[in-house]
C-alpha cells in the first residue's frame, strides 16, 4: 500500500512537470542513437542558461559550499537528470539545502534553500544518496544527457563524481533498486513546488 502511495505521488510530481515543460518553448530533439553521444550544448539555443546552470552545479566543490566533509567519499550534493520526452529537467541539491530544477527548455526554479520545507527536503535527498555511493560507478564525463524514459543520479563527492541510472519504468512502478532516492528527489521538486510562486 505504502509503494503505491508513493509511486502515485511520484506520478503526480512527474505528470506536473510534464505540463509545466509543455508550456515552455519547444526544442529539437535528438533520435534515441543521438541522445546516447550528444552533449547538453547540442540542441539548447543559443541564450538558455540550461546547460552553463547545470554545469555550474555539476562543478561545484564542497570548498565553495563552505561544507567540512568527514571523509572524501561523503556525497554533498545530487544532480538529477530526467527524460521528460520533450525535454530533460535536471534537480539539483547539495548537503547545505539548496536546491534548484532546470528546465532544458529554459527556466526553472533556482536557488529555493532558504525556504525550510526545500532545505529539509534536499537534505534528506543527499543523505539518502550516500547509501547508494557503492553501488554507483565513478565517472569522468558528465556531459551526456539521459537517454530516452532514463533518469541519471549523479552523486558529488570530494573523490568524484559517481553516476546511478534507472528506467523510469521501474521508478514509477515503485520496482526500482534505487526507489527511495527517487522518491527523495520527487519530494525536493514537490517542494520547490509548494514553495515558488506560480
Amino acid at each position: 500500500m505504502k509503494i503505491g502511495l508513493i509511486g502515485t505521488i511520484a506520478a503526480i510530481a512527474l505528470i506536473a512537470l510534464y505540463f509545466i515543460m509543455r508550456c515552455k518553448e519547444p526544442m529539437e530533439k535528438s533520435s534515441d542513437s543521438e541522445k546516447s553521444t550528444n552533449s547538453t550544448s547540442d540542441k539548447l539555443p543559443k541564450d538558455n542558461p540550461y546547460g552553463a546552470l547545470r554545469h555550474m552545479a555539476l562543478s561545484v566543490t564542497s570548498d565553495a559550499l563552505q561544507l567540512k566533509l568527514r571523509n572524501g567519499d561523503q556525497v554533498y550534493g545530487v544532480i538529477t537528470d530526467m527524460d521528460m520526452g520533450r525535454a530533460t529537467v535536471t534537480l539539483v541539491a547539495f548537503q547545505t539545502g539548496d536546491a534548484s530544477l532546470y528546465f532544458s527548455t529554459g527556466g526553472g526554479f533556482l536557488g529555493n534553500g532558504s525556504k525550510p520545507m526545500v532545505k529539509d527536503a534536499a537534505e534528506k535527498l543527499v543523505t539518502e544518496a550516500q547509501n547508494y555511493l557503492v553501488k554507483a560507478e565513478k565517472v569522468q564525463s558528465t556531459d551526456v544527457l539521459p537517454a530516452k524514459g532514463i533518469v541519471v543520479f549523479y552523486l558529488k563527492t570530494n573523490e568524484g563524481i559517481y553516476k546511478l541510472s534507472e528506467d523510469m519504468g521501474n521508478l514509477e512502478k515503485g520496482t526500482s533498486d534505487i526507489q527511495s532516492m527517487f522518491n527523495r528527489a520527487n519530494d525536493v521538486i514537490t517542494q520547490i513546488r509548494l514553495n515558488s510562486p506560480n
